[in-house]
């Protein structure tokens, strides 16, 4: 998810297959390009995470003119060079520049966050996704962006528990809302059990955990029946 580099403007894709496993495609960062690498210390901590289906690509929704995508993507590239060349107080100040500038569009704090886990600062990256979702539209391709990023930090970067746990039920309010827009949206049904699972697999108590592990594969369960109900009726059409 690497801040500074603007989505495609095509629209997302419903359908795809499932491999072995419980969900069996990789997940793609649905905002921007990813640089995240699995830490050897991550491996020992994280929790088993079943990788979501991607998106064809992320469409920029209505409310976001391409031309404020682009000059957003700029401005973080610029900013991302500037911090990675250790000029922190330039990055930063071009930060809150960008920030008043574009404060209520939820791809600027798509890329806040994104800046900030590029950082590992949990909690201005998790602030940058509430602002994200805060600010998003009732469309549901934009909600499902910030759950599946929501879900790509757990199952990639080494935060907290506290932090992974923070983000699932993040993720899962920006996928309820996408779910209530869109009941049949497959790939969110999808992302919610990649979540509601990744709670169960940090969940303290036993007994929470299993049943968050139940409610999560009896999704999976119906995202599957969902797919294959969608690909029989494609077959039909053509």
């Amino acid at each position: 998810m690497r801040p500074g580099v603007p989505p495609t403007m095509s629209t997302r894709m419903s359908a795809g297959s499932f491999a072995s496993g419980m969900l069996g495609r990789a997940l793609r960062c649905a905002v921007v390009v990813s640089l995240v690498t699995n830490s050897s210390a991550f491996a020992r901590q994280a929790p088993a995470a079943t990788p979501a289906p991607a998106p064809s690509s992320w469409g920029v929704p209505p409310h976001v003119m391409p031309q404020d995508a682009e000059a957003i993507g700029a401005a973080f590239q610029s900013i991302l060079a500037r911090a990675n060349m250790g000029d922190l107080a330039s990055a930063e100040r071009d930060l809150s520049a960008t920030v008043g500038r574009y404060q209520s569009n939820y791809f600027l704090w798509m890329n806040v966050s994104a800046y900030y886990k590029e950082r590992r600062a949990a909690r201005p990256m998790i602030d940058g996704l509430a602002r994200a979702l805060a600010t998003a539209p009732d469309e549901p391709t934009a909600l499902y962006s910030i759950a599946s990023n929501c879900f790509e930090v757990i199952a990639k970067e080494p935060f907290s528990k506290d932090v992974w746990r923070e983000l699932a039920d993040l993720g899962l309010t920006a996928i309820d809302r996408a779910l209530r827009l869109e009941p049949d949206y497959i790939d969110a049904v999808v992302v919610k059990a990649l979540l509601i699972r990744a709670k169960g697999r940090i969940e303290r108590d036993p007994a929470l955990a299993n049943a968050l592990m139940e409610e999560g594969a009896v999704l999976a369960k119906r995202a599957q029946a969902m797919r294959a109900l969608k690909e029989s009726l494609d077959r039909f059409e053509d």
